[in-house]
């Protein structure tokens, strides 16, 4: 019975652990991301403005898919 509660609180952790590195990643891919809209935003170049716009989308969409899988497995793995 303990172990099989320690197993369970071990893998939270670590899906814990994964969605804390994972949220790290996503702050700092969209710091250099805005970084970047600053710097295209003095030069006028409104082509690359356009690509980022489309880059930190794309970048949203697969941070929530990644949340939506380590969700499922703390659903499906931890019990």
């Amino acid at each position: 019975m303990f172990f099989n509660l320690f197993t369970r609180r071990n893998k939270a952790q670590k899906v814990n652990d994964s969605v804390h590195r994972l949220d790290l990643a996503y702050q700092n891919a969209l710091k250099h991301i805005n970084i970047m809209n600053m710097i295209m935003k003095e030069n006028n170049d409104k082509q690359n403005i356009i690509r980022l716009r489309q880059a930190k989308l794309s970048l949203q969409v697969t941070f929530n898919r990644a949340l939506l899988k380590l969700g499922d497995h703390k659903v499906n793995k931890s019990g």
